[in-house]
């Protein structure tokens, strides 16, 4: 059995990640491990993965 995965873009009007990250647990609160968000900020865009034990995590490029 294949497990999907939820995938979305937030949008953050913030620079700085620690607010950044905020503005995504606010839009997704309810995330389970394996969901992916494609975090977009003014001057920057990154792709995170909800894990079990760390929480949200930036996936490597």
């Amino acid at each position: 059995m294949t497990e999907q995965l939820n995938s979305v873009t937030v949008t953050s009007s913030h620079t700085l990640l620690k607010a950044a990250l905020e503005d995504l647990e606010r839009a997704v609160p309810h995330s389970r491990p394996g969901d992916k968000v494609s975090l977009v900020a003014n001057q920057w865009q990154d792709t995170f993965i909800m894990t079990a034990r760390y929480g949200w995590l930036r996936m490597p490029h």
